[in-house]
């Protein structure tokens, strides 16, 4: 029965270092420590049992405080991802509603059947590299690089337009 006396004491060590703050844990390391050398019969043997539970229970703490850690980093880079998936969501839902925008008015313009082919397109690589170009850009870009990149493209001539703007 004396060969083991700390034994006992470790499953709460864990769940103590779970449940509980660093301070509390390291408190019951000590209680504990103290509580199990009334068991050990000699002087010599109780501080040796001492610190070696001592050492042992703080590797157990250190683990254990290192695992409920990197548990509630993964928790938060999980919310994280949530709101991102969200927003990808909520983008995607906004490109599709321009892109049907861009069908119904093609499709509305008294435009040649065989021109609505090369319109929509036209219209769609606009839409395209309009998003390509102010995802790939970082930081701020002007309006006028995003009007040039996106009906240039479009136009007959580029002296038909002219675009200036704050950078957005």
């Amino acid at each position: 029965a004396n060969a083991l006396p700390y034994i006992t004491f470790f499953p709460l060590l864990v769940l103590t270092t779970l449940l509980c703050s660093l301070s509390a844990s390291i408190a019951y390391i000590v209680a504990s420590a103290i509580a199990g050398s009334f068991w050990i019969a000699t002087q010599p043997a109780r501080i040796e049992a001492i610190v070696l539970y001592s050492l042992a229970a703080s590797l157990i703490v250190a683990l254990t405080d290192g695992l409920k850690d990197a548990y509630r980093q993964i928790q938060a880079r999980d919310e994280h991802l949530m709101v991102l998936n969200a927003e990808l969501a909520h983008r995607i839902r906004n490109l599709l509603q321009i892109a049907n925008a861009l069908v119904g008015q093609s499709i509305d313009s008294d435009a040649n059947p065989k021109d609505l082919k090369a319109t929509l397109t036209g219209r769609l690589n606009a839409l395209s590299n309009a998003q390509s170009f102010l995802t790939l850009s970082p930081g701020n870009v002007s309006l006028s690089n995003v009007v040039d990149v996106t009906l240039g493209p479009l136009a007959p001539a580029r002296d038909r337009f002219i675009a200036t703007g704050a950078r957005v």
